[in-house]
């Protein structure tokens, strides 16, 4: 080799080296990437409780939903009541626990949750007539007041929602009159849109109510009759129909139970002891007579019937007899005619059963027994329809009424929100 190769030898060894560097190197690289990469897979595919992709380590909390049951319960405050009070039912054995009550309002006897879930209703049934509204927040547990306004009569009993959720109907039985009032945007109350006043010797309006038909039905307990409406809801208006109906003279039609699947509607009459049967006219609202039978057996004496109700999958009807009796008749409904057969009566529990009400899933029927201050729950057995004690009851001053919410609650991350099906 001569003096003149040696440089261009060194050169090319110098050239070889570095690529053998960067070749390394860069080998080097596309390892860590391709871990990188495959790390970063295992990140976005990787969720303990869920099949969504979250990038940049975040692991998602999946929502889970879950159910509640609440009871309101409406009562009389001649007593130590203070007013509406809030329990939560087990679904599996239908106890009862308590969540809130409301601020000081006085005689709510009769209450109405609106469709929203969020506002609640109660006649004020007084010697001079208010209705009050009221919020509910179901995530905090509270009901906070909003306002009154009167009923336009006295003594309101009674009250409901009509179907579109913009307006209450308020029966006011001491003056035998029923009323209509506005539902703001804020959930309060306007006042009154509408009133009709029953026309007969002693009129006593102990109910009113909108069908799926969108008829409204208004029991007189001391006109013996059931008044039927229209309304009008664009401006809160209800007419007479002309389809009035007498019940038997002297029967006293206080309540009303609306068949869930049929056009069947069952009238107990309290003064009687009798339960009314007709079916409806879901085009007219016109009512044809089917049936009557007895809530008492026979040769009973001094009948009080109160209230009437029947399961979801419309196969069993209940009604609550005071007095001397204080019982709960059961009958089966033939799904075929709608009339009834009776099955039996079950000791109520307590005295003055004035209020029942039947949960959601048709499992349990609970009872206010007014004069004990007592709420007994029993279990409806589905297959023959008596009613089952559990030995489940509550203390609670003077209930009348009762009514399910169902509320939803989502949780999410450990925040709780409010769902409203």
């Amino acid at each position: 080799m001569n003096k003149r190769q040696i440089p261009k030898l060194l050169t090319s060894l110098i050239l070889v080296s570095v690529g053998i560097f960067f070749t390394l190197n860069c080998s080097e690289k596309d390892k860590i990437i391709s871990k990188e990469k495959a790390s970063n897979s295992k990140v976005l595919n990787k969720d303990t409780t869920s099949n969504v992709k979250y990038p940049n380590n975040i692991i998602s909390k999946q929502a889970t939903t879950e159910k509640t049951d609440l009871v309101f319960i409406g009562t009389y405050t001649s007593g130590s009541s203070t007013g509406i009070y809030v329990y939560k039912m087990d679904t599996l054995t239908g106890s009862l626990s308590y969540i809130c009550s409301s601020p000081n309002t006085s005689n709510p006897s009769y209450l109405a949750i609106h469709p929203n879930k969020k506002w609640l209703y109660a006649v004020n049934e007084n010697g001079s007539g208010t209705i009050s509204a009221f919020s509910f927040d179901s995530v905090q547990n509270k009901i906070a007041f909003i306002n009154s306004t009167s009923s336009q009569g006295n003594g309101p009993c009674y009250i409901s929602i009509d179907n579109t959720g913009k307006f209450v109907l308020v029966a006011n039985y001491n003056s035998g009159n029923v009323t209509v009032c506005p539902i703001n945007s804020n959930g309060s109350l306007g006042a009154a849109s509408s009133t009709d006043q029953h026309a007969g010797t002693s009129p006593h309006a102990h109910m009113i109510i909108q069908a799926a038909n969108n008829f409204v039905y208004n029991t007189d307990l001391g006109d013996d009759k059931i008044f039927i409406y229209s309304l009008d809801t664009l401006n809160g208006h209800i007419t007479s129909t002309g389809n009035d109906v007498s019940t038997i003279s002297g029967a006293g039609p206080r309540h009303i139970a609306f068949h869930p699947t049929q056009p069947w509607i069952y009238v107990v009459c309290e003064l009687k002891g009798l339960i009314e049967e007709y079916s409806m006219n879901n085009s007219s609202g016109v009512l044809s007579y089917i049936d009557t039978i007895s809530t008492l057996p026979s040769g009973s004496s001094s009948p009080s019937s109160a209230d009437i109700h029947i399961t979801p999958d419309g196969k069993y009807l209940y009604a609550s007899n005071r007095g001397t009796y204080n019982n709960i008749a059961m009958y089966t409904i033939n799904q075929s005619t709608g009339e009834l057969s009776l099955i039996g009566y079950q000791a109520a529990g307590g005295t003055n059963p004035r209020g029942f009400v039947i949960d959601p899933s048709g499992k349990f029927l609970l009872v206010a027994c007014q004069d004990n201050s007592k709420i007994i729950t029993f279990k409806i057995n589905s297959s023959n329809g008596k009613l089952v004690t559990t030995g489940i009851q509550i203390t609670v001053p003077n209930p009348v009424c009762l009514k399910f919410l169902e509320v939803y609650k989502e949780k999410v991350n450990s925040g709780i929100r409010t769902i409203n099906f």
